[in-house]
């Protein structure tokens, strides 16, 4: 009887621990989802505000203007101007980070966990390339960004060298800090980003308005700063679950209390949802 209940133990005990906090992880991978959305829209108002003051830039500038490749990126209206395309990338980034939290706790093979790091990275070294051409906006913050970036990227290569699951938890756990820290540089860039979107609804020596900004400008900056405002509520309530989420994965083996982890995720779909019921 032992022998034929030996496999069945150890079969039991495989799936318990492919199935630890799979309900409260991917409650938080859902709530962690709706800063990443809010996120999208603040940064495609960006995107646009980025290339139209640019394009302001360069228009008072007189005779022919010589080719930059670090501005190609201005040039040709496809995808994200540079500024904007770090940042996006630092958002999806973190995204997938927090993706291989909840694969990592809930069972997910390891190659898929390795294959969203690899695709972040990717991304992030990318951006960090074009972000050496941006014009026109803060350069504190583009200095401050590519640090945070620097870091990421060097933070998920070790992840991906990781070899077994021990390892990529003990390096996920390790990578927290830096990676809640670009969390933190996105929301202590906002203020820059709005400054953007300002500057290209500004119109130079108009007369009325405030400092230049005037009528539908106007009305439209004011909901871009209650769409941003939506966003950083967002991440600082991702900033809480994201702490959860790592100390659950760190002490996964010791079977925690997930308790902090669902309660940080609940609220911030809550938040989520006032959020977008107070825009409608």
């Amino acid at each position: 009887m032992r022998r034929l209940l030996a496999p069945l133990i150890l079969a039991m005990g495989v799936l318990s621990a492919c199935a630890f906090g799979a309900a409260e992880f991917a409650t938080y991978r859902q709530a962690f989802e709706t800063q990443y959305v809010e996120g999208e829209k603040v940064l495609d108002e960006v995107a646009r505000a980025e290339r139209a003051l640019v394009d302001q830039q360069f228009s008072r500038q007189s005779g022919v203007r010589a080719f930059d490749p670090d501005e190609a990126k201005y040039y040709v209206k496809v995808g994200d101007p540079p500024l904007t395309g770090a940042i996006r990338a630092s958002l999806t980034a973190l995204k997938d980070y927090n993706d291989a939290l909840s694969g990592l706790a809930t069972g997910e093979a390891a190659a898929a966990v390795r294959g969203e790091l690899s695709s972040a990275n990717s991304a992030l070294k990318s951006s960090l390339t074009a972000l050496g051409g941006a014009t026109g906006v803060d350069t504190a913050f583009v200095g401050t960004l590519s640090g945070g970036i620097g870091k990421a990227i060097t933070i998920l290569e070790v992840i991906e060298r990781a070899q077994n699951r021990i390892d990529f938890r003990e390096q996920l756990v390790a990578g927290h800090p830096d990676m809640k820290a670009l969390l933190q540089t996105l929301r202590a860039g906002t203020p820059a980003m709005f400054d953007v979107v300002q500057l290209s609804r500004t119109t130079l020596g108009g007369l009325g308005g405030s400092d230049g900004v005037s009528g539908d400008n106007l009305v439209r900056l004011e909901e871009f700063r209650a769409l941003m405002a939506g966003w950083v509520i967002l991440i600082d309530q991702s900033i809480l679950a994201m702490d959860q989420a790592v100390v659950a994965v760190a002490t996964q083996s010791g079977n925690p209390d997930l308790t902090a982890l669902i309660d940080a995720s609940v609220e911030l779909e809550i938040l989520a949802g006032a959020i977008k019921a107070a825009r409608n």
